[in-house]
């Protein structure tokens, strides 16, 4: 889970190393892997929600020589997932040069794309690719960003550090007191073989976490693996629940 300044910005070594060590990829990684989010929404839809949006997180990590420009040049990060057009600016930063990518696409979605250079992280600078997308609901759109993240991850030449961050977000069209949050939040993770791992509830809202063997990719909380979060919030003054559902975490702010 991930809350306002913590979704701004790059993200230092410190949390790189967290991610690294962290991160348990399954067996089936890569476009092989069968793809998350229509699952996920057709759960929330069966439960009473309208699906609000998808959002999509993907970071790789490796070593790379050159300039922060020529490594862009190289990777063709766009490339990868099929955008043309967009804007492409220089990132200045305490940590190193990088650059990032923003294009808003036919249908509505906005993508966002990363790269920073960590200098002086040994022989070869460490490279932090980012990869962000939001979709807006109907049609196809979630499977195929899902697949086209998958794909680029993959693809990138990147070794094998990276993971990608999956969450549907919704709304359920009452307000839901924190009993009943509670048991809903339960029922989600049971419906996908799953049990509740850890919890953390304030009066606007309420996390759960859990395990199930439903999805491969994983992280670890402690002692505890960790690939299923649902999430649901409760606004002052909204008549509404509003509800997240990702894997292995979810990426949304709420």
């Amino acid at each position: 889970m991930k809350q306002g300044a913590a979704q701004k910005g790059l993200l230092f070594v410190v949390i790189l190393g967290v991610l690294l060590t962290f991160f348990l990829p399954g067996e089936g990684r890569g476009s092989r892997e069968k793809p998350c989010l229509p699952e996920l929404a057709a759960l929330l839809e069966r439960k009473g929600a309208e699906i609000d949006g998808f959002d999509l997180e993907g970071w790789a990590v490796a070593r790379k020589r050159g300039e922060a420009e020529e490594i862009w040049k190289e990777l063709n990060l766009p490339g990868a997932l099929g955008i043309s057009g967009g804007s492409l600016s220089p990132v200045h930063t305490l940590q190193g040069e990088g650059m990032r990518f923003q294009a808003r696409l036919v249908g509505g979605a906005d993508v966002c794309i990363t790269l920073q250079k960590l200098s002086k992280a040994g022989p070869h600078d460490l490279i932090y690719v980012m990869l962000k997308a939001h979709v807006p609901p109907g049609g196809q759109g979630s499977l195929l960003w899902e697949k086209r993240f998958r794909r680029a991850l993959a693809s990138l030449g990147l070794g094998s550090e990276h993971g990608l961050y999956l969450t549907v977000k919704g709304r359920l069209p009452c307000r839901l007191e924190p009993g009943a949050r509670l048991v809903w939040g339960e029922g989600v993770l049971r419906d996908l073989g799953g049990s509740v791992t850890g919890s953390l509830e304030t009066e606007k809202y309420l996390s759960l976490v859990g395990y199930t063997p439903f999805f491969s990719d994983a992280v670890r909380a402690g002692r505890k693996k960790v690939n299923i979060n649902v999430a649901l919030a409760s606004p002052p003054g909204s008549g509404a629940t509003f509800v997240y559902l990702g894997t292995p975490l979810i990426s949304s702010e709420y």
